[in-house]
């Protein structure tokens, strides 16, 4: 008897939402909207949800989303940056080209648009970013920051790699990085000779030339390249090694290790003493 109870139920069922479908497309809706795909739902035990579908999702959608890092931890980043200690929370190296590499350079090149010999690299994990931001904000007497001011500073969680220009006495010009040619930035552990273990980014992009100016009006065009790598990685790196950064150029390979401490520092900076 139940077996033919439920299947004119589902019969009417059928036949009530294929017609409350016409009207929505969404058929979960079109059920809500039909009495006997109702009654069908409660008679098999399944239930009724209250709440739309898309409510449901919406729900879903933020509970999954999580802040990456906590106040507490935005604000152990802040003190750094504020007690001056940036350079305990994250590393720079400089990049040189090779010296045959440089002989080839100093043959071929003029003086408008020599390519540069030497790049200054600054790995940044998430929380270096804010340390930055607060020492610049102490720097400039702008106040000390809370975490909703850098909070989009480490939204994306991702790993930084600037590679800037080390002219040694040139001009720093578009035509100098143009002749340069950076093509790509890669990071790896070090001593992975092969490459076995290389991260490719996830953006670069290049600066044909950002002006910035102090309270004395003096002024420089900076260039270089940007490129974003996914934290994860980076922290399955530094766990273990030192960070290998490579950046690839028409001229040449230029590359330098990043302390694998202070960048482990970068992601938690509650250890950074």
């Amino acid at each position: 008897m139940r077996t033919v109870t439920t299947t004119i139920l589902v019969t009417a069922c059928a036949l009530a939402v294929d017609s409350a479908h016409a009207q929505t497309p969404d058929y979960e809706a079109a059920c809500r909207l039909t009495p006997a795909c109702m009654s069908l739902l409660e008679s098999l035990g399944a239930g009724v949800d209250p709440a739309p579908a898309a409510s449901r999702a919406v729900e879903a959608d933020a509970a999954a989303v999580e802040p990456v890092y906590t106040d507490a931890q935005i604000a152990a980043a802040v003190d750094v940056g504020w007690n001056d200690d940036l350079d305990r929370i994250m590393h720079s190296c400089t990049a040189n080209i090779g010296g045959f590499w440089n002989r080839v350079n100093e043959a071929l090149s003029t003086d408008e648009g020599q390519p540069l010999r030497a790049f200054r690299i600054h790995g940044q994990p998430p929380l270096s970013r804010v340390a930055q931001e607060a020492d610049f904000a102490r720097r400039a007497y702008s106040g000390r920051p809370v975490p909703d001011d850098v909070r989009d500073l480490v939204g994306d969680d991702v790993f930084t790699v600037w590679v800037e220009p080390e002219a040694a006495g040139d001009m720093r010009t578009a035509a100098n990085l143009e002749a340069t040619g950076i093509e790509t930035i890669v990071v790896r552990p070090r001593g992975d000779g092969e490459g076995r273990q290389t991260v490719h980014p996830l953006t670069i992009e290049t600066m044909d030339g950002t002006t910035t100016a102090n309270l004395f009006g003096a002024s420089i065009e900076l260039f270089g390249a940007v490129a974003t790598f996914n934290s994860d990685d980076i922290r399955r790196i530094v766990k273990n090694a030192d960070l290998e950064a490579l950046v690839i150029t028409q001229t040449g390979e230029f590359k330098c290790n990043l302390d694998d401490t202070r960048l482990q520092r970068g992601f938690n900076p509650a250890e950074y003493r």
